[in-house]
């Protein structure tokens, strides 16, 4: 059987609310990716086997899932664990991969913390996409703790409180995900979207703008500053940003979305 997996490459969605529609997370790698150093929990001869494990579970994934138990079993540890976990996900199973997730990062006490925040953030991304944005702020949370500048984790958390209809902490997040990373033009946008949801357009709209200073044909900040043209009156820039973008990337979910407000701009 052809298995579509749920982690391939979703860009995040500049319209929060839409993030089950468009998706929005990145591919689950490989946490033990060349990281065979003592505590790094990758049991003697495992790193190869861990490799074919986790190409199984983005293709095979039911047989994943059956190595991955089996290895467990053998002392296959915690990359066994994450084999199945990814597995799970890419089998539809969401919550229960999701859960293993979680318990597998908070088992990962004295390892490097890099990899311990890594899990955090896919658990976050997995109970995300399970529709549980209570449970992926907990496990966001729990990475940021390690790392509070970790700017990926900040951007995910940030969805997480904007799903929750949190926008203020949302806010608060991507204030801080923009002071550490300046010239990040996503960053922007998702910020732009947010001060929308709290009805402020000019902030807004500067975002927007500031956002194609540096990345002119980015889908989402086209479709975002067409949103916040429409809204605050200038519909020929409206359709003109909503234009480029179909001209730019006619198969995004931005280009989609800018169809149908096209649509209904123009019907009678």
């Amino acid at each position: 059987m052809t298995h579509t997996s749920p982690f391939r490459r979703f860009r995040r969605s500049s319209a929060f609310l839409a993030v089950a529609v468009a998706g929005m997370f990145a591919v689950v790698v490989p946490l033990w990716a060349q990281t065979t150093g003592q505590g790094d929990g990758v049991p003697t001869g495992g790193a190869e086997r861990y490799d074919i494990c986790m190409k199984m579970a983005f293709g095979t994934p039911e047989l994943a899932l059956n190595e991955a138990n089996a290895w467990g079993k053998e002392g296959g540890g915690l990359p066994a664990e994450h084999c199945a976990s990814v597995a799970l996900l890419n089998m539809g199973r969401l919550e229960e991969g999701a859960s293993r997730l979680t318990a597998m990062a908070d088992a990962m006490t004295g390892m490097r913390p890099e990899l311990r925040i890594g899990a955090y953030g896919q658990a976050g991304q997995a109970w995300t996409m399970a529709g549980d944005s209570k449970a992926a702020l907990a496990a966001q949370s729990k990475g940021l703790t390690l790392d509070p500048d970790n700017v990926e984790l900040l951007i995910d958390r940030s969805f997480s409180h904007a799903l929750t209809r949190d926008f203020w902490a949302a806010l608060d997040d991507l204030n801080k995900a923009s002071d550490l990373a300046p010239n990040r033009p996503d960053i922007l946008v998702y910020r732009a979207t947010t001060y929308r949801f709290l009805e402020t357009p000019e902030l807004a709209l500067d975002d927007a703008n500031r956002a194609l200073v540096l990345a002119p044909d980015l889908p989402e900040g086209l479709l975002e500053r067409g949103i916040l043209r429409r809204l605050t009156g200038d519909e020929t820039g409206a359709k003109a940003d909503w234009e480029r973008l179909i001209q730019v990337a006619p198969q995004s979910a931005a280009a989609q979305s800018a169809r149908q407000n096209l649509e209904r701009i123009t019907k009678p």
